[in-house]
Protein backbone atom coordinates (compact mmCIF):
# COMPACT_ATOMS: atom_id res chain seq x y z
CA UNK A 1 0.00 0.00 0.00
CA UNK A 2 1.08 3.81 -0.80
CA UNK A 3 0.32 6.40 1.42
CA UNK A 4 0.50 10.04 0.69
CA UNK A 5 2.27 11.69 2.38
CA UNK A 6 4.46 9.16 3.62
CA UNK A 7 8.24 8.09 2.92
CA UNK A 8 9.06 5.11 5.82
CA UNK A 9 7.50 3.37 8.28
CA UNK A 10 5.75 4.65 10.84
CA UNK A 11 4.17 6.81 8.41
CA UNK A 12 3.53 10.31 10.06
CA UNK A 13 -0.25 10.99 9.91
CA UNK A 14 -0.77 14.33 10.75
CA UNK A 15 -4.26 15.42 12.75
CA UNK A 16 -6.52 17.53 10.88
CA UNK A 17 -5.20 16.46 7.14
CA UNK A 18 -6.46 13.54 4.65
CA UNK A 19 -4.64 11.07 4.40
CA UNK A 20 -4.34 8.89 0.65
CA UNK A 21 -3.60 5.23 -0.25
CA UNK A 22 -2.98 3.41 -3.32
CA UNK A 23 -3.39 -0.34 -3.34
CA UNK A 24 -2.69 -2.36 -6.21
CA UNK A 25 -3.61 -6.01 -6.26
CA UNK A 26 -4.73 -8.77 -8.46
CA UNK A 27 -7.93 -11.03 -7.19
CA UNK A 28 -6.94 -14.42 -7.50
CA UNK A 29 -11.10 -14.92 -8.73
CA UNK A 30 -13.24 -12.43 -10.41
CA UNK A 31 -15.36 -10.28 -7.84
CA UNK A 32 -18.01 -9.02 -7.89
CA UNK A 33 -18.91 -6.71 -4.99
CA UNK A 34 -16.24 -5.60 -2.28
CA UNK A 35 -16.08 -4.88 1.47
CA UNK A 36 -13.57 -2.87 2.50
CA UNK A 37 -12.01 -3.62 6.42
CA UNK A 38 -9.39 -1.59 8.50
CA UNK A 39 -8.06 -1.90 11.58
CA UNK A 40 -5.80 -0.22 14.22
CA UNK A 41 -3.74 -2.95 16.54
CA UNK A 42 -2.62 -1.02 19.62
CA UNK A 43 -0.89 -2.39 22.54
CA UNK A 44 -2.11 -5.83 21.38
CA UNK A 45 -5.69 -4.99 20.85
CA UNK A 46 -7.40 -4.67 17.83
CA UNK A 47 -10.15 -1.94 16.92
CA UNK A 48 -12.35 -1.82 14.12
CA UNK A 49 -12.32 1.63 12.27
CA UNK A 50 -14.84 3.02 10.60
CA UNK A 51 -14.61 3.37 7.01
CA UNK A 52 -16.33 6.42 5.48
CA UNK A 53 -17.04 4.46 2.19
CA UNK A 54 -16.59 0.78 3.18
CA UNK A 55 -18.09 -0.61 -0.14
CA UNK A 56 -15.04 -1.37 -2.58
CA UNK A 57 -16.66 -0.97 -5.57
CA UNK A 58 -18.12 2.96 -5.02
CA UNK A 59 -16.62 5.45 -7.64
CA UNK A 60 -14.63 7.05 -4.83
CA UNK A 61 -12.25 4.51 -4.75
CA UNK A 62 -11.51 4.04 -8.47
CA UNK A 63 -12.73 0.54 -8.81
CA UNK A 64 -14.40 -0.85 -11.91
CA UNK A 65 -16.19 -3.67 -10.30
CA UNK A 66 -16.44 -6.83 -11.76
CA UNK A 67 -12.99 -6.95 -11.47
CA UNK A 68 -11.79 -9.57 -13.24
CA UNK A 69 -9.52 -12.51 -11.56
CA UNK A 70 -6.18 -12.22 -12.83
CA UNK A 71 -5.64 -8.53 -13.97
CA UNK A 72 -4.47 -6.16 -11.89
CA UNK A 73 -6.55 -3.36 -10.29
CA UNK A 74 -5.65 -0.22 -7.88
CA UNK A 75 -8.05 0.84 -5.05
CA UNK A 76 -7.67 4.18 -4.05
CA UNK A 77 -8.60 5.60 -0.35
CA UNK A 78 -8.98 8.94 1.58
CA UNK A 79 -8.85 8.89 4.87
CA UNK A 80 -9.39 12.16 7.01
CA UNK A 81 -7.45 12.02 10.31
CA UNK A 82 -9.72 14.08 13.08
CA UNK A 83 -8.20 16.48 15.07
CA UNK A 84 -9.82 14.61 18.06
CA UNK A 85 -8.00 11.61 17.25
CA UNK A 86 -5.52 10.94 20.08
CA UNK A 87 -1.30 11.43 19.51
CA UNK A 88 0.04 7.69 19.17
CA UNK A 89 1.81 4.82 16.93
CA UNK A 90 -0.26 1.67 16.08
CA UNK A 91 -0.30 -0.68 13.22
CA UNK A 92 -2.61 -0.76 10.78
CA UNK A 93 -4.50 -3.62 8.87
CA UNK A 94 -6.55 -2.68 5.84
CA UNK A 95 -8.00 -5.28 3.72
CA UNK A 96 -10.61 -6.31 1.32
CA UNK A 97 -13.41 -9.25 1.16
CA UNK A 98 -15.01 -10.25 -1.93
CA UNK A 99 -18.63 -11.49 -2.49
CA UNK A 100 -18.59 -14.58 -0.60
CA UNK A 101 -16.10 -12.89 2.34
CA UNK A 102 -13.18 -14.19 1.16
CA UNK A 103 -10.19 -11.98 1.64
CA UNK A 104 -8.95 -10.69 -1.76
CA UNK A 105 -6.45 -8.67 -0.26
CA UNK A 106 -4.61 -7.97 3.27
CA UNK A 107 -1.84 -5.06 3.80
CA UNK A 108 -0.43 -3.42 7.27
CA UNK A 109 1.23 -0.87 8.02
CA UNK A 110 2.86 0.98 11.31
CA UNK A 111 1.35 5.16 11.86
CA UNK A 112 2.14 7.25 14.09
CA UNK A 113 -0.71 10.02 14.66
CA UNK A 114 0.61 13.35 15.56
CA UNK A 115 -0.86 16.83 16.21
Amino acid sequence: MDITPCSEEPCRLHKGTQANGTVTFTPEADVTSGKLEAYGVFLGIKVVFALPQPDACAKVHNLDCPLKGGVESKLKISLLLKKAYPSLKLTIQFGMRDQDGKSVFCSQFKVKIVG
